[in-house]
């Protein structure tokens, strides 16, 4: 009976030491992790600023591929969310959320792993001309649980792992993205043209409809009128942001003409411009326009209007999207 209270006191006074070393441990957690990186910032970032290219280099969403996720908020940037469910792993359920996004800079979100609590997560990309080097920092309170306080002296190894695999897989994919977008910059005068356009507003869901029922107007009028089309199709892009547009198509002719009403035709004069011929897909053209402004910056231009986009590729013939072509021009002095 005495052995068994010595034993019983013994483990109840590791268990108080164990307790009483706890609540002296730190009660935050900051893990960092950073990599050199080959590729240019913009494309990191944007690999990181939208939840669903997550899943192409995240080791939590890599690792569990059965895993239930749904997305809420924008596609990308501050307000962007996903919730995750997945059986048999610990914590199953949580919710990360965008709040922070300064282009190509940095992105701060929130990961709230519910019942197991919460994390502040920060990615920094510094750009070094042909490389970029990123950090990935994830940052925790333990709060007064003793016995979380003992697990938080694993999580630099435990986690940190998680971080070294998910920079290198960003890397990985960034790379596979960048041999995916080829496009050129030069200097280029436009000519004089003649034009018929439609003007109107549109969103990221429906500008693939807008622009085909533009098109669709126009070239029957052209038809109409037995005019002669002198140039592939156009958009010009007055005002956009990444979830709306106002937007205006149309294609070049050789006559000027009197447009019925809700089509205008008018005379678009000789521009000086920036231009980039860029093949691949259309979702993907935003790393062209940085490109173009950088150059404009770099050589100090003014820039004198609204961008446009000429597309020299049908993709109703052409299926494989890194062939289509698609000029973009800045008009600058």
């Amino acid at each position: 009976m005495k052995m068994f209270r010595r034993i019983l006191f013994s483990i109840l006074t590791l268990i108080i030491v164990f307790l009483l070393i706890g609540f002296l441990l730190p009660r935050h957690v900051y893990i960092q992790r950073s990599l050199l990186i080959k590729s240019r910032q913009d494309l990191l970032f944007d690999n990181v600023n939208s939840f669903r290219n997550w899943t192409k280099w995240s080791p939590w969403l890599k690792q569990n591929p059965g895993m239930k996720i749904s997305y809420s908020g924008p596609e990308s940037g501050t307000g962007a969310a996903f919730s995750f469910n997945r059986d048999n792993v610990n914590p199953g359920k949580g919710k990360f959320t965008l709040t922070h996004c300064y282009a190509y800079d940095s992105i701060i979100l929130d990961m709230d792993f519910l019942e197991y609590g919460k994390a502040n997560g920060k990615f920094i990309f510094k750009d070094l001309d042909s490389a970029s080097i990123v950090t990935w920092i994830m940052e925790s309170d333990l709060g007064r649980n003793p016995v979380s306080r003992w697990f938080g002296l694993l999580m630099d190894r435990l986690v940190g792992k998680d971080l070294e695999i998910g920079l290198a897989n960003l890397g990985k994919i960034t790379s596979e993205t960048a041999r995916n977008q080829t496009f050129t910059i030069e200097e280029k005068v436009v000519p004089e043209r003649i034009v018929l356009t439609i003007r109107d507003s549109c969103s990221t869901v429906t500008i693939e409809k807008k622009l085909g029922s533009f098109y669709k107007k126009i070239s029957q009028l052209i038809k109409n009128k037995k005019l002669t089309v002198t140039g592939p199709p156009f958009a010009i892009y007055h005002n956009y942001s990444n979830q709306s547009f106002d937007l205006e198509a149309g294609l070049q002719v050789d006559i000027r003409i009197e447009p019925p009403h809700g089509i205008n035709c008018y005379v678009i004069p000789s521009q000086r411009t920036v231009m980039s011929s860029y093949f691949g897909p259309y979702n993907k053209t935003s790393v062209v326009y940085r490109a173009i402004e950088k150059y404009i910056h770099d050589k100090n231009q003014i820039i004198t209007g609204a961008p446009w986009e000429v597309y020299l590729t049908d993709p109703n013939i052409e299926k494989d999207s890194l062939k289509w072509q698609t000029d973009i021009l800045y008009p600058v002095k």
